[in-house]
């Protein structure tokens, strides 16, 4: 995928090396470096971060989760736990979603939001909701999805089943 532009793309630390390596190969990372690297460049060159983005160049900064030196200048915020990427902030995209790392990729986190809504399955033979089930039902005098209560209510006749 080509984004036509560069994205600078912060992931926290402690990660495995082969979780680095799924990361850096599914988000098509360009480079990536460490926070205090990271923090020299934009030392040298207050304008890097508009280098980054003016090019195709998909950089990766990998620093500890709590070091939010410079953290605004990323574009996409991610942290990496037990086989779970957290998305806590993306500007060029929803932030808040949740990926399998072996199932991130970066077209997903560009594109979720534009993606359609799944549709319903248009055959009538499909339960697709317990709103909406697959046999006709009465739902008059019911409790809610058809159930009847776990326990009926006293009727005050004085009948041992209200007991």
């Amino acid at each position: 995928m080509n984004t036509n532009s560069g994205l600078i793309i912060f992931v926290n630390a402690d990660l495995t090396q082969n979780v680095e390596d799924a990361v850096i190969r599914q988000l098509e990372i360009t480079e990536a470096i460490d926070g205090y690297e990271f923090d020299q460049r934009i030392i040298d060159d207050p304008n890097y971060p508009s280098i980054i983005h003016t090019t195709n160049i998909n950089l990766l900064v990998i620093r500890s989760f709590y070091d939010t030196t410079n953290r605004a200048l990323a574009d996409i915020v991610i942290f990496i736990s037990q086989g779970l990427a957290y998305v806590l902030s993306n500007k060029v995209g929803p932030p808040g979603q949740t990926f399998q790392v072996d199932r991130m990729r970066l077209e997903r986190l560009l594109n979720a939001q534009t993606q359609p809504p799944q549709s319903s399955p248009s055959s009538s033979n499909v339960q697709s909701n317990i709103l909406h089930p697959l046999f006709p039902h009465n739902f008059t005098n019911l409790y809610p999805f058809g159930s009847d209560p776990i326990k009926p209510d006293d009727d005050d006749d004085d009948n041992t089943e209200d007991e």
